[in-house]
């Protein structure tokens, strides 16, 4: 079993406008899974329309813990599809968002953080943090 955690591509691992070379907020997602082996992540994109994994090699050492992408639904499909098809193999799940959205409140586990600070935001990488070891 694992952690299952859904990533708003879009201004959550870069800054500014869209750049998906851009992963400047990444290296503190790397360390903060680094101890984490069981985490894995589906990343999401409403401003992408295709069903392909992206390229993995911006990622760097996130590749290994990518298993999907939910690119093109809104965020409560992306939630429920990925969850659908990783059910038997999630004990956890964490829905990391850069916006607010119309998500039903407590139906889902999710963050929502700054679109302009992304990852780089103390109070978000205190929540991720926790939700990490609460669940551990």
């Amino acid at each position: 079993m694992h952690r299952l955690l859904l990533l708003d591509y879009d201004g959550l691992l870069y800054p500014g406008q869209p750049n998906r070379r851009d992963t400047s907020w990444m290296p503190w997602l790397v360390e903060a899974l680094r101890p984490w082996s069981d985490v894995r992540i589906v990343l999401h994109s409403t401003g992408i329309y295709s069903s392909a994994l992206p390229d993995r090699s911006h990622l760097s050492e996130m590749a290994p813990r990518l298993i999907g992408s939910t690119y093109g639904l809104p965020h409560k499909d992306a939630l429920e599809a990925a969850l659908r098809v990783n059910k038997q193999r999630v004990d956890h799940h964490l829905m990391v968002i850069a916006h607010s959205t119309v998500l039903p409140e407590g139906q889902f586990n999710i963050l929502v953080c700054d679109a302009e600070l992304g990852l780089s935001a103390q109070e978000t990488q205190a929540a991720l943090s926790a939700w990490l070891w609460r669940t551990r």
